[in-house]
């Protein structure tokens, strides 16, 4: 899934509309290393730009949607909408926002970021994650936690 708000200009950003029209899109993993180019193309761009030309972006083809992927992302879903959310503004400014949900029909991983039990290495890929605003982090220390079992009575 993803999501994201309106542009003030238009009903539903570009991404939104495209996955509206072809019922597909492919989602990439963002990592430290790609951060700028990410950021690049945060910004509401006017209809119809190529974003990945705006973030110097290379495309790679998808297996089984259209949409292309980005070919630098060591993590990457292609996708089949299942569903669009619409989220109604709250209060005075706010805009529109859609979560976009899909059925992933196809995954691709970067070889070398598989540990030897073929599990992905998070830790390595050094994803990007948003934590609020304009704050970003790569995780650190990763740490499993193991379901606990309820106490016995």
């Amino acid at each position: 899934m993803f999501s994201c708000n309106a542009p003030e200009d238009r009903a539903e950003k570009d991404s939104v509309a495209n996955v509206r029209a072809t019922g597909e899109f492919v989602t990439n993993l963002v990592t430290w290393e790609l951060r700028d180019a990410m950021n690049n193309t945060s910004f509401n761009a006017p209809h119809g730009t190529d974003e990945f030309e705006l973030a110097g972006l290379a495309k790679a083809p998808s297996i089984k949607v259209k949409p292309p992927r980005v070919a630098a992302s060591p993590a990457s879903m292609e996708c089949k909408l299942y569903k669009i959310m619409e989220i109604e503004p709250i209060g005075p400014g706010d805009t529109a926002s859609h979560v976009v949900f899909g059925h992933v029909v196809a995954l691709h991983l970067d070889d070398s970021l598989l540990d030897s039990s073929g599990r992905f290495d998070v830790v390595r890929s050094r994803p990007l994650t948003r934590l609020g605003g304009s704050q970003y982090a790569a995780p650190g220390e990763l740490v499993e936690l193991g379901r606990p079992n309820p106490p016995r009575v």
